[in-house]
Order: structure tokens, then sequence, then C-alpha cells
């Protein structure tokens, strides 16, 4: 993943599959206008997940100083 410029690691890093169940509610949440798309969704969820809480935090931060 080095030659993958940083702009693209996280669109790699987010492309994953998803049970059908899973996708008709993440489709629901966005219907609703609650939120843009899905991949807001699991953004959103992550970052009140406890263990990726330090881990967004740093990822935000080396963000902004780039």
């Amino acid at each position: 993943m080095k030659d993958i410029p940083k702009e693209r690691k996280g669109t790699v890093l987010v492309n994953f599959k998803l049970h059908g169940n899973v996708v008709k509610v993440l489709d629901r949440l966005v219907e609703s206008g609650l939120y843009k798309t899905r991949v807001d969704v699991v953004l959103s969820a992550l970052r009140v997940y406890k263990p990726f809480q330090e881990m967004w935090k740093k990822e935000t931060v080396d963000a902004t100083e780039s």
C-alpha cells in the first residue's frame, strides 16, 4: 500500500462487503436524510466505538498536520 497515494488509501480501506440486511439498514439511514452516504454511516459508527476513538483522534491530528 505504500505506492497508493494518501488520498486514495481511505477509499481502499472502506471497500468491504456487508451482509444484505446491513446494507438495507444503511440505505434506510441514508434515505432518512440522517447521512449522505453509506460510508458516512460506517464512519460515524466507528467514531463512537471506543477502541477506534484513539485511532480516529490520531488520524485526524495527522491529517491536519499534513
